[in-house]
């Protein structure tokens, strides 16, 4: 995704005077719009979500002395050192954390001005969830669902990600919210848990009665697909292995999805989160079973950057996933 600095005249913001006064918190706007490139905000706004003068200077496309250039002028103009350096990035001063929301909402109201790039297509009205396959197949359809109800004007784009991704993907703004098992750890973005769910193995219906859950010996003596980001280990195999057991895996899959079409017609057995394994034995057909070995559950969590649910579709739409989970039934 591109950045670009947005280049004001003294004309196109004249009439948004009041606002742009009240929401930078500069009662004499006049006189410093006229004064200082206004792309000095741009900047700002971009050292503040990103916490890295190189990142910020990356996205604007300009170099990292500009940026410092632009942030002593920022200094001069608020009186204020507003971000200060430590070990993990600069770290936003009080003054900038109170200047940020009013920064960002100005730069919004300026950006409402200009023409739009993308011809018939409305960008506000676009929310991107990044989450991985398993989390698709099981929640995405009601939460379309509940969108078209609730939110008839939006368009929502799944993105696949997970818990070694995520946080990059949000930071850089390829997607609004996330659903992932964890791997949050960023200040700059909020996180909720949805829910918890455990695993279940799924395959192949057999003719005879398959009421009984798998005994751990069959269980042992199958061939195992494993669903993994890696391909090499997974967190099944470390639980088998602290009781002194191991699996015999034929096959890796990243894709959730493709279970089915392993497993369908063959012996192969796979163990995945009992909310995936309850839906694609629902969709296609399979048997699912509990697993014969206790796994611990793995939390799924919805994140978001926290300037995100200033946008009140955002924030609309935070409440919307939440309510989609936990009428699905199918975390606990």
């Amino acid at each position: 995704m591109g950045f670009s600095l947005i280049i004001i005249d003294r004309n196109s913001v004249a009439g948004h005077l009041p606002e742009l006064k009240q929401l930078t918190g500069n009662s004499d706007i006049t006189y410093n719009y006229i004064k200082m490139n206004l792309n000095l905000l741009k900047v700002f706004d971009l050292l503040y979500s990103e916490q890295n003068a190189t990142i910020a200077a990356e996205r604007l496309g300009i170099s990292q002395s500009a940026v410092s250039a632009s942030l002593r002028k920022l200094r001069r103009i608020y009186a204020d050192p507003l971000f200060e350096r430590t070990q993990r990035g600069l770290k936003p001063t009080a003054q900038a954390i109170l200047l940020h929301p009013r920064i960002a909402d100005a730069l919004a109201l300026m950006q409402s001005t200009l023409p739009s790039t993308d011809a018939g297509v409305d960008l506000k009205q676009i929310v991107t969830i990044g989450l991985s396959d398993d989390l698709e197949l099981a929640f995405g359809p009601e939460l379309i669902k509940e969108q078209t109800e609730v939110l008839p004007g939006v368009r929502i784009i799944f993105q696949q990600t997970n818990s070694a991704l995520v946080e990059a993907g949000l930071i850089d703004r390829m997607f609004d919210f996330a659903l992932t098992a964890g791997g949050i750890s960023d200040r700059r973005i909020g996180k909720t848990t949805l829910g918890q769910s455990g695993y279940g193995c799924v395959l192949a219906n057999a003719s005879q009665d398959t009421s009984e859950p798998i005994s751990l010996p069959d269980y042992l003596a199958r061939p195992h697909l494993l669903i993994s980001y890696n391909g090499l280990v997974g967190v099944v195999d470390e639980v088998l292995s602290e009781i002194g057991h191991q699996r015999n895996i034929i096959a890796a899959t990243s894709q959730f999805s493709m279970v089915p079409s392993y497993v369908a017609g063959t012996d192969i057995i796979a163990t995945l989160p009992s909310h995936a394994a309850t839906t694609l034995a629902r969709i296609y057909g399979l048997r699912n079973t509990p697993c014969p070995v206790p796994f611990p559950a793995t939390s799924v969590e919805l994140s978001w950057r926290y300037e995100t649910l200033r946008n009140e579709v955002m924030a609309e739409m935070r409440l919307l996933i939440e309510r989609t989970f936990a009428k699905k039934s199918l975390l606990h």
